[in-house]
């Protein structure tokens, strides 16, 4: 049967746009609920290079309670009264948090409490608080910074990221740099044929090793180097720039010029060694640029540098070299 009037021919219209809404609202549905799926899953681990954790997630338990118009404190269960500081400003009506860091243990006795309601999620750990400043942080599940932020599309999905450093070395490192407490300190160990960071230690406010000291100070003449990109991101781009070159252009230059091929340092860890010859089993060397001193140190496979800025002008030179002479036999 045929459509010859105008009110059969708007109500298939109308019909057609009906049905064009339902089936966008569905797939736009669709799509929000795999996104949401995604942001609610356990984000992956962060490993160090021997698969010792060093940012994990654990789950996390909130508790809330309902409250009926005939709120009364004695009608209150008293699994329930412990999480209520106090009845100050207390609502007649509605939901009350308890708790927002619940233990599993704490979640299911109260899980079987009337009007208690019990909401899971993740709560991110990063196991050693001195790495905060190089493994970043995490917001609703999401990376904001560092490592997390820079490998977020991978811990978001539940996988995990193992990284090139070494914890034991990270810790000595970390230990061996308390001896700074009146400069500003930082150094990094690198695995020379693979371009692995295996420890390192900055400032988390104003990274010395993202800061650009002129080329001349390291006696160097660089052309037509390209530019390349450290993974956590927040740290700068590892560019040679035309004022010049920070301290991770310095170290590849180093490794560059050992191995005779493109090395790019990396956090994260490889698993194939490569090759490298070179005939250099052991080399140290200094800079002095203004109140900073950089030195570099080449043992076996392994290159050290380290910068100490001078705050203060009673802590002499001679001092900050012992002390680096000193961390650098911990660490090489």
């Amino acid at each position: 049967m045929e459509c010859k009037n105008w009110t059969c021919r708007v109500l298939i219209i109308l019909s057609l746009l009906v049905l064009g809404i339902v089936v966008v609202s569905n797939l736009f549905a669709d799509r929000v609920k795999k996104e949401q799926a995604t942001i609610g899953k356990k984000r992956g681990y962060i490993l160090d290079r021997n698969y010792h954790p060093i940012a994990i997630t654990i789950a996390r338990y909130k508790a809330y309670y309902l409250l009926n118009n005939d709120f009364f404190w004695d009608r209150i269960p008293p699994e329930v009264k412990k999480y209520i500081k106090t009845t100050i400003n207390l609502p007649k009506k509605g939901l009350i948090l308890l708790s927002d860091d619940l233990s599993p243990d704490e979640a299911q006795k109260l899980s079987k409490v009337d009007h208690v309601i019990i909401e899971k999620g993740f709560k991110r750990i990063v196991l050693q608080p001195f790495m905060k400043f190089l493994i970043g942080e995490t917001m609703d599940g999401l990376g904001i910074s560092g490592v997390e932020k820079a490998f977020d599309n991978t811990l978001r999905k539940g996988k995990t990221v193992i990284l090139s450093l070494s914890l034991p070395l990270e810790k000595r490192l970390y230990t061996a740099s308390k001896r700074f407490k009146d400069c500003k300190f930082s150094a990094a160990l690198f695995d020379i044929p693979t371009g692995e960071i295996l420890a390192y230690v900055d400032s988390p406010q104003s990274p010395m090793f993202a800061k650009v000291f002129p080329e001349r100070a390291f006696g160097l003449k660089i052309r037509g180097v390209a530019n390349f990109l450290w993974e956590p991101g927040y740290l700068q781009n590892l560019m040679q720039s035309s004022n010049g070159i920070n301290l991770w252009y310095l170290a590849k230059l180093y490794m560059e010029s050992l191995c005779n091929r493109r090395i790019n340092p990396t956090i994260l860890y490889k698993k194939d060694d490569e090759l490298c010859k070179t005939n250099i089993s052991s080399f140290e060397k200094e800079f002095y640029i203004n109140n900073t001193i950089v030195k570099v140190w080449i043992k076996g496979k392994r290159l050290l540098i380290a910068g100490v800025e001078l705050e203060k002008q009673d802590v002499s030179p001679e001092v900050v070299e012992k002390r680096l002479n000193s961390i650098a036999r911990h660490v090489l």
